[in-house]
């Protein structure tokens, strides 16, 4: 499994000519109202397209959650689509398509698209089920205590 590194990202935004991600993640995180997002969109989509899976990976997780922040959920919808490619690598042990997934059905349940997250939802259960993913058991405990029902209920 690949993992993220924040060095590795901090190497490829100065090499661009970009602020540390660090302090673009911290702007955004901590200060929503400062008006940074777009910056923080910016930056995330450029490291989006690292060739590193890793790192792409990293980035489209903050960029969707930049959107999700903003309340951009159709934008959301479709970094996190983005994401679920990207197997193979690791979000702090978490697959990154797993990742993806449950996400996606999160905004999907949230923002009341029923049809749409029953299909995703259903997918992902299949797949839950079938053990496509390996995961550790704090891991495994994280995802079934989260989404046990795979329902709107």
């Amino acid at each position: 499994m690949l993992r993220f590194d924040w060095d590795q990202l901090d190497s490829i935004v100065k090499s661009d000519g970009m602020t540390s991600i660090r302090s673009v993640n911290d702007r955004v995180k901590y200060r929503p109202a400062a008006g940074r997002e777009e910056e923080a969109l910016r930056a995330y989509e450029a490291l989006a397209q690292s060739p590193d899976a890793a790192v792409r990976a990293g980035a489209l997780v903050r960029l969707a959650r930049v959107y999700r922040r903003v309340g951009r959920w159709n934008e959301a919808l479709a970094v996190y689509e983005r994401l679920a490619a990207c197997t193979g690598v690791s979000i702090n042990g978490m697959p990154a398509d797993l990742l993806a997934r449950r996400a996606r059905c999160e905004i999907l349940r949230k923002s009341g698209q029923r049809a749409g997250f029953d299909k995703e939802a259903s997918v992902l259960r299949r797949d839950w089920l079938a053990g496509r993913w390996l995961l550790d058991r704090p891991s495994f405990l994280l995802v079934t205590d989260q989404y046990p029902p795979f329902s709107l209920d």
